[in-house]
């Protein structure tokens, strides 16, 4: 006779975690439902990304939801769009986690102290998202393989990633550095985020440069964009439990465009420096 035992939630787990492999082959499909969720923003839309996974004996956790997202069109427009898009959690004896875009093992996990190799995508800009970059040509979905280090030490946090495209797309490196403060309040959670991007040349080029053919085809004067600090920004995010699994969770967030990014005439002329993001939604953890 079946037993579902003294948790409920067991069965579910086990039977999440043997659908994790299938799951994983159709992450492309997720990526693109997931497009709004850029990189720059996911430090406060992904919830707790400096906080200690939680660790409670369990082999698998996940976190599924909803969440209403809103955000530029793409780095550095002046458009804005909301978009409801699906949210995903899933990590592994605290050992490899998957959030959203990006995947990652901790293989020193010691003291508050994470570091391990990532693995994440980035999406790329088409033409067609404004009618200024229209002979500029599409940048393709990124690819990008590298590293992180998260440290935690009583409320702060400190996250460090660095990756490089593989995925010829952008063929840059991209370094982001954020830090944190988890304020004392256990309901609702709540912590405060600074941080900044770091890009190489050939990042910058691929999204913000204009080269010789770009300003010919679409009228706008050649810009190089080299290599320099991209952004930075702060955020504030919360998740508040409103039963036993779910929680209300909602995050805002300010970016400035700094150096080349914000020189370049595809913002300057045509965009916004200044950057706005938000998201609310309810997770379900299990």
């Amino acid at each position: 006779m079946f037993h579902i035992g003294s948790d409920p939630f067991a069965c579910l787990r086990t039977v999440a975690g043997g659908v994790f492999a299938a799951w994983i082959a159709i992450y492309p499909g997720w990526l693109v439902a997931q497009e709004q969720l850029d990189l720059e923003t996911t430090a406060a839309i992904e919830l707790d990304p400096l906080t200690p996974d939680p660790t409670d004996g369990r082999s698998w956790q996940f976190r599924v939801g909803v969440l209403a997202v809103a955000g530029s069109e793409f780095d550095g427009s002046d458009d804005y769009d909301v978009k409801a898009v699906p949210y995903a959690r899933v990590a592994y004896k605290d050992w490899v986690v998957l959030r959203g875009r990006s995947i990652e093992a901790n293989l020193v996990n010691t003291h508050g102290l994470r570091i391990g190799p990532l693995l994440r995508t980035r999406g790329g800009r088409d033409e067609d998202e404004a009618d200024f970059l229209n002979g500029f040509g599409d940048v393709d979905r990124a690819w990008e393989a590298g590293g992180f280090l998260r440290l935690s030490r009583g409320p702060l946090r400190l996250r460090v990633r660095a990756a490089h495209d593989v995925a010829d797309a952008h063929d840059g490196l991209v370094v982001d550095i954020n830090g944190g403060i988890q304020l004392p309040m256990e309901n609702p959670w709540l912590i405060l985020r600074v941080g900044a991007t770091w890009a190489d040349s050939d990042y910058m080029g691929s999204f913000f440069g204009v080269n010789a053919d770009q300003s010919t085809r679409a009228g706008i004067a050649s810009f190089s964009a080299g290599a320099g600090f991209k952004d930075a920004g702060v955020s504030i995010s919360s998740r508040c439990p409103i039963g036993e699994h779910i929680s209300a969770v909602i995050s805002f967030g300010y970016r400035r465009l700094l150096g080349d990014a914000a020189d370049s005439p595809i913002v300057s002329d045509f965009g916004d420096a200044d950057q706005f993001f938000g998201t609310v939604g309810a997770i379900y953890s299990f």
